[in-house]
């Protein structure tokens, strides 16, 4: 953010079991991974870009993630909708993380929103009761479809790397919230606050069996 790397752990230990690599979208699934996994050291490193070669930032973390043996799985995330996808730099990310040995998940992140969290909270303004929680889904759908297909392209062409489908669980058949049983789960119009990385992790280890079993054994 504004320039500055970002990087946390849930442990002291020297020994990192799990990352999560990517921009600011990688580093809001932290705390609940961190949460749901006590017995795993997970960490999160981040830039403000795609988790691909740039010859600057994130190139450092991706070449430290394939160099440290202690990780064994790594969770990559980005802001596709509005950054897009890169698909031979992220392909070429990809095939490093799994020529290194890593055990490679890569999700198709959430939901953005065409308003901000406070009109959810508020309204338009602080003195309207009218609160806007949701988003027609196709508005989702136009973002969705221009990058998705590329995602699954990018997870063919590197056998090994699973592809989590998170947006889903932020969506009906007929729009896409905010909220989740009266939670806000968005800080803003595109990130999560914790009750929505508490959520979307729930739902991972939930709905995806070799995700929780990875994840949960520390292998």
């Amino acid at each position: 953010w504004e320039g500055i790397e970002r990087c946390r752990q849930s442990k002291p230990s020297a020994n990192v079991d799990i990352a999560v690599i990517g921009d600011s979208h990688a580093e809001m699934l932290f705390l609940g991974l961190a949460e749901r996994l006590p017995n795993q050291n997970v960490a999160y490193y981040i830039h403000n870009s795609l988790p691909i070669d740039d010859g600057a930032s994130m190139s450092v973390i991706i070449e430290n993630v394939e160099r440290d043996s202690s990780i064994q799985t790594v969770i990559v995330n980005g802001d596709w909708a509005e950054r897009g996808v890169p698909e031979i730099e992220l392909v070429q990310t990809l095939d490093g993380l799994i020529a290194s040995g890593k055990q490679v998940f890569i999700t198709d992140d959430v939901p953005i929103y065409p308003f901000d969290t406070r009109d959810c909270l508020f309204g338009a303004s602080r003195l309207l009761a009218i609160t806007r929680c949701s988003q027609d889904i196709d508005y989702f759908q136009s973002n969705y479809s221009r990058y998705y297909p590329i995602l699954e392209r990018v997870v063919r062409e590197v056998p090994g790397v699973n592809l989590l489908n998170s947006a889903q669980y932020f969506c009906d058949d007929e729009s896409c919230k905010m909220t989740y049983k009266d939670k806000i789960l968005y800080r803003d119009y595109n990130h999560l606050n914790n009750f929505g990385s508490r959520y979307v992790v729930d739902q991972l280890l939930e709905n995806n069996r070799e995700f929780e079993e990875v994840l949960t054994s520390g292998k």
